[in-house]
């Protein structure tokens, strides 16, 4: 069973776990696809460029406000709908603040184990 199926069956007995669980998983292969598509030496090579672009640093603190902005065109399209809602754009975008939002965890957990590298801890 693939996870679109995983999906429904989870919507039709009303289980938000089992949906969740299989949505996770189909954003999982999502971002691995992506990441073979952009795949470079550096995974967050786009966030670093746009960082030093925008602010001249490519270090963790500016690559997650660089990936706040890549964040805030899908939160825009989402709030901007009203009812006028398409629900494969609609999904898309919210599949897309997902895995921003874990990018964005990496960030900061990285950022936090350089800072106390540098401080010897």
């Amino acid at each position: 069973m693939d996870f679109k199926e995983e999906q429904q069956d989870a919507l039709s007995e009303d289980n938000m776990t089992a949906y969740i669980n299989a949505k996770a998983g189909e954003l999982m292969d999502l971002m691995e696809r992506k990441h073979d598509q952009y795949a470079n030496d550096d995974d967050l090579a786009n966030f670093r460029a746009g960082a030093l672009l925008h602010s001249g640093s490519g270090d963790y603190y500016d690559m997650y406000e660089e990936s706040k902005a890549y964040c805030r065109k899908h939160i825009a399209h989402v709030y901007g709908k009203g009812q006028d809602i398409n629900i494969d754009k609609l999904m898309e975008s919210l599949g897309d603040i997902v895995v921003y939002s874990l990018i964005q965890m990496y960030m900061v957990e990285k950022h936090y184990m350089v800072c106390r590298e540098m401080l010897g801890e």
